[in-house]
């Protein structure tokens, strides 16, 4: 069994930055420790009492793998009680029902899941079994125009701590990043508009090519540098 003193001086250092912040980002290469992490500082906030319980949002395949056999790993973490929240429409109901520390869901039930959680907690005035939400993988929310990401907005202000967790926050340029700080900070930083945001930091070239301004890299970095922990493995492996 492992325990919390294995944890690197990094991973604590990571564990402090989302636990002192309603909304982070954290972009740490793989094999950095993301999970063992974000696992730490929920249990943290939890044993507070600043968080009730927390949704993860991840592909499948993690939500099957990854999150439950990670945290039975360590002393510190293997008390969590988790709902994996698949299956048919009623299975996903019940699990998102039943007491639990942690609710894991896939992207692909997003919309689903917006939808349940206003028909039975927030238009009966109702707390939701969660106000923390882990968003692993977050490139997938990328793109601020789909109906996953619009889903997901109309019950964004339910969450008082927000992650997310990527490797490859911008792997086609910092246009990747408008949709992802948008679920994370409902628009603070790079703004709700998806429109906006292009005009402010990319020029037309042509009809169909649009490239950055000089200074776009270093101001979007600044616009979210307060809420943005970055590490890359070659640093700190």
């Amino acid at each position: 069994m492992l325990t919390s003193d294995l944890l690197h001086d990094y991973q604590k250092k990571a564990v402090n930055f989302q636990c002192t912040r309603p909304q982070s980002m954290l972009w740490l290469d793989m094999g950095l420790g993301k999970t063992i992490i974000t696992l730490t500082s929920l249990t943290h906030l939890l044993t507070t009492g600043f968080l009730r319980g927390v949704i993860i949002v991840a592909p499948i395949r993690v939500i099957r793998l990854v999150w439950r056999q990670e945290a039975a790993k360590w002393e510190h973490t293997r008390h969590l009680r988790f709902n994996m929240v698949t299956g048919t429409k009623d299975q996903r109901t019940r699990a998102l029902l039943r007491p639990a520390d942690v609710y894991l869901v896939n992207y692909e039930n997003l919309g689903w899941l917006a939808e349940t959680l206003q028909t039975y907690f927030v238009k009966k005035d109702r707390p939701m079994p969660f106000n923390g939400i882990i968003w692993d993988e977050i490139s997938k929310m990328k793109n601020s125009a789909t109906n996953r990401v619009k889903a997901f907005r109309k019950i964004a202000d339910q969450f008082e701590w927000t992650t997310g967790l990527t490797g490859t926050p911008a792997s086609n340029g910092y246009k990747d990043l408008h949709g992802q700080f948008l679920v994370v900070d409902r628009g603070e930083r790079l703004g709700t508009s998806k429109t906006a945001f292009r005009t402010r930091f990319y020029k037309k070239v042509g009809p169909y090519k649009e490239v950055p301004y000089e200074d776009t890299e270093d101001t979007i970095k600044k616009l979210i540098g307060d809420i943005t922990l970055e590490m890359s493995a070659e640093d700190y492996n």
